[in-house]
């Protein structure tokens, strides 16, 4: 091989690495007389063009669109929780030696749980009074959950303290 092909090849392996080639790109761009997108405070969302002719979307296992302007429609559902009932409790002496008091005014049925930190259920019932007592003088002293539920979700929790007189 001669000196000049070798500097060619040479040359020729090089400088493609110094120029880089791009092949063609086509962005999502639609050239139309109008266009816009609005969205609804309910969160549909509206996208449309005026004067483009080939829009087009086939659907079967797999949706195939043609032209730029995809149609699509947002839907996005907020889910509504039922609200917490105003249910006025108040659980007294806190800090206990033992027995507590759970007001209930309206003597709404509620269940009622007992658990420790470790979130071990002492005790759990179910009342539907104005007034109900619990005594916590079998456990020992320490930190106790008081959790008060209404059809199963927890409305209220009280951090209760029981301490030895």
């Amino acid at each position: 091989m001669s000196h000049f092909t070798k500097n060619l090849l040479l040359i020729l392996f090089l400088l493609p690495p110094v120029f880089t080639l791009q092949a063609q790109s086509l962005s999502q761009t639609v050239i139309g007389s109008a266009g816009n997108h609005q969205m609804a405070s309910s969160g549909e969302n509206l996208h449309w063009t005026v004067g483009e002719v080939a829009v087009e979307a086939y659907e079967n296992d797999l949706t195939l669109g043609q032209g730029f302007h995809q149609m699509y429609y947002d839907l996005f559902i907020t889910p509504v929780w039922d609200l917490k009932p105003s249910i006025d409790l108040n659980l007294f002496p806190n800090p206990t030696a033992g027995w507590l008091i759970l007001e209930n005014p309206t003597a709404t049925p509620v269940s009622v749980m007992v658990t420790n930190l470790l979130g071990q259920t002492l005790f759990s019932t179910s009342i539907d009074t104005y007034e109900a007592d619990f005594d916590l003088a079998p456990y020992p002293n320490g930190l106790y959950l008081f959790s008060v539920l209404y059809h199963g979700r927890m409305i209220k929790s009280f951090k209760i303290n029981k301490q030895s007189n």
